[in-house]
């Protein structure tokens, strides 16, 4: 499609029409210019949010639209979109904008946004369990307005489409992410990694934990009640695998003995994480079936923490390539000799790259830029109307914004919670 005339707001917003300036002006307030900081994304001085460059999660791909579509008030933030009429909101996006759809309301989308958009555009789903892409009609078809999907929980293989990527679910950034840092920063053995790209909001170094690593590799090792842990709840799962593997695996009565399960009571406990995450490290391998969704918020906390998720067959096969993930068919494949075996060479194989130069071949080396927000943001920035200029993260124009809520600003000072 033909990209018709823009005009500047001189904030944040673009409208595409001289003549509806007037009559549509009133829904963009203006937005001083954004601006990607280290640890904050910075809309205008009353309205930012943090930033989570370490770490893959949804709020990170959030944050790179131009607008969003049914994100949840949660999370420490209030979200204010300039619309979600889509006849109103066609002329703010510019061909090659993208547009962030919560999984759940995609076939909302389609039937009351889609129809009216104007330009073709960029799309990305994600911040629930549903499985994209939901229709591929809307990539296949001649008129298709969709540049590029890039879809979590993918029910489709890489590579089946063309227009149409895996991107992981990653941690839930604003529940795990302040813990696995805290962990990080209290373990010393661990080894730094460049900046993905050397972005402006890329941190100096990332930290990847070496400590089970070392742990594995040391004598005596690790004993064999301490190999493999299954904490999730066994009824988060529609398909009934979680709950058939609590059933042959935790059974009191049929103990397996190189797996320790511990119940895990329904959502997530952010002040008791940190000492969650410490218990759950002595275990080298975390059993982490799919949940509601294909994809697992554990597998990737793993995945920080220097532990070896374990995980199964599926179209998600491909995020885990380069990694250090067991994938496996079905949890009755689960020995102690194979564990032993598969622990032997992934650690051997980490602690390798630990002590070799970052131009080791991909074969050779774990491809932990995965796990940085820079390496996924480059990916879909290249499919936008960005593509020529993805080196700049400050002149973004959005048709939405957020804040942080004084709940957030409370964790960090203590005596807002009395007020």
């Amino acid at each position: 499609m033909d990209q018709i005339q823009t005009v500047d707001l001189g904030g944040n917003f673009v409208i595409e029409d001289d003549d509806i300036v007037d009559s549509l002006g009133f829904l963009f307030p203006r937005v001083e210019r954004l601006r990607l900081q280290r640890d904050r994304l910075t809309f205008n001085f009353t309205h930012s949010v943090r930033h989570f460059p370490d770490f893959v999660c949804p709020q990170n791909f959030r944050n790179l639209a131009d607008w969003i579509y049914e994100w949840p008030n949660q999370f420490f933030e209030n979200i204010e979109v300039t619309t979600d009429d889509g006849k109103q909101i066609a002329p703010c996006l510019p061909r090659g904008s993208i547009i962030y759809v919560r999984s759940s309301s995609i076939d909302k989308f389609f039937d009351k946004v889609y129809p009216h958009l104007i330009n073709d555009f960029v799309l990305i789903t994600g911040e629930g369990d549903d499985s994209s892409p939901s229709d591929l009609s809307y990539l296949n078809r001649p008129d298709s307005k969709i540049i590029h999907w890039f879809g979590q929980n993918g029910r489709i293989h890489a590579g089946k489409n063309s227009k149409f990527t895996q991107i992981p679910i990653g941690i839930n950034c604003y529940e795990m992410a302040d813990a696995i840092r805290s962990i990080q920063t209290k373990i010393h053995t661990s080894r730094s990694f460049p900046p993905v790209y050397g972005d402006s909001d890329e941190p100096a170094h990332y930290i990847d934990l070496l400590d089970m690593t070392k742990r594995v590799l040391s004598a005596p090792g690790i004993d064999q009640n301490h190999l493999a842990l299954i904490n999730f709840h066994p009824d988060t799962d529609k398909t009934g695998l979680r709950s058939r593997i609590w059933s042959d695996m935790c059974n009191p009565d049929k103990p397996v003995p190189f797996v320790k399960c511990i119940k895990k009571p329904s959502g997530v406990h952010i002040f008791r994480i940190v000492r969650i995450y410490a218990r759950n490290r002595h275990y080298p391998f975390w059993i982490s079936p799919r949940g509601n969704g294909i994809d697992c918020h554990r597998t990737w906390e793993a995945l920080y923490l220097d532990i070896i998720p374990i995980v199964w067959n599926s179209t998600l096969n491909s995020l885990y390539a380069n990694l250090p993930v067991v994938i496996i068919n079905n949890h009755t494949d689960l020995t102690e000799s194979f564990l032993r075996d598969q622990l032997q060479k992934i650690a051997t194989k980490k602690k390798a790259q630990s002590n070799s130069s970052s131009s080791s071949s991909s074969s050779e080396r774990y491809q932990y830029e995965k796990l940085r927000n820079a390496f996924w943001r480059r990916m879909i920035l290249s499919k936008s109307r960005y593509a020529t200029k993805i080196f700049d993260l400050t002149h973004q124009r959005r048709c939405w914004r957020a804040k942080s809520t004084w709940l957030e600003w409370s964790r960090y000072v203590p005596f807002l919670k009395y007020f």
